[in-house]
């Protein structure tokens, strides 16, 4: 036999189910009894979608008032007040800090995982743009490159703009960007035939000699008549040599 939920009067209820019900005091079924329990239920129902609606609201209003705010501590207090309300309604709805801390666990290994690949990318970029053409002037003028390498990256650095990356020498003291006698930036084989030429790193080059004061010079040149690159007395001059006429012309240059 099913129990009714409403019934008109208690006489059709047997005498041992009536005091589970009570008598509705409003609406369209006033004067009726109703069983207390889908009358406790209904009304909990009812409390459960007031609430919801009135913090919608009530978040939707915020959202409203700071939208496009540009003061920016009146954005901070928007974006907490909005915060507190979402993290309340979520600590009722669910594990709120497991959910937190699963949340922050995945950022921090997506962030690792970044920092890495830029980390990695920031190497090969290095690697390409500062060693590689170190390390073809370092060989042109016959240096220890691993005592001229660190040297030459403290002077040096890699730098993004519109067109991609490049190298930059740099004044180690200042971070200024050095020029040459053309007024142009400075490239790294210029600055490993500048160390080549200094006092202070011309012992990382391989030496055969200085040359003395009856040394040949080229006519209104600076270094000795060079026919071949044996002809080179010491690291400066073909520091000097590679300066004055060039790479490609040192290059040229039969061994012997």
């Amino acid at each position: 036999m099913a129990i009714p939920e409403i019934v008109e009067t208690l006489d059709v209820v047997p005498e041992v189910l009536r005091e589970d019900y009570e008598q509705i005091a409003e609406g369209d079924n006033k004067g009726k009894f109703q069983l207390k329990i889908i009358a406790g239920l209904k009304k909990s129902q009812q409390q459960i979608l007031a609430e919801k609606k009135r913090r919608d609201e009530e978040l939707e209003a915020l959202r409203r008032k700071y939208d496009g705010i540009e003061d920016p501590q009146q954005a901070r207090d928007a974006i907490a007040r909005i915060r507190e309300i979402e993290e309340r309604k979520a600590r009722e709805e669910g594990d709120f800090e497991s959910l937190k801390k699963s949340m922050q666990d995945g950022f921090d290994k997506q962030k690792q995982t970044l920092e890495a690949e830029i980390t990695l990318r920031d190497r090969h970029i290095e690697k390409y743009l500062i060693e590689s053409q170190a390390s073809a002037a370092i060989a042109a003028l016959e240096g220890k490159p691993v005592l001229l390498m660190p040297h030459i990256k403290s002077q040096t650095r890699v730098v993004k703009d519109a067109d991609g990356f490049r190298a930059e020498v740099i004044d180690q003291k200042s971070g200024q960007v050095r020029y040459n006698s053309k007024g142009e930036p400075m490239t790294i084989r210029e600055l490993v035939e500048e160390m080549a030429a200094s006092d202070d790193y011309a012992p990382a080059f391989r030496a055969r000699g200085e040359g003395g004061s009856g040394a040949r010079r080229t006519e209104g040149g600076s270094t000795p008549a060079i026919r071949s690159k044996a002809d080179f007395k010491s690291a400066k001059e073909k520091a000097a040599y590679i300066r004055e006429h060039g790479a490609d012309k040192y290059n040229a240059l039969p061994v012997k």
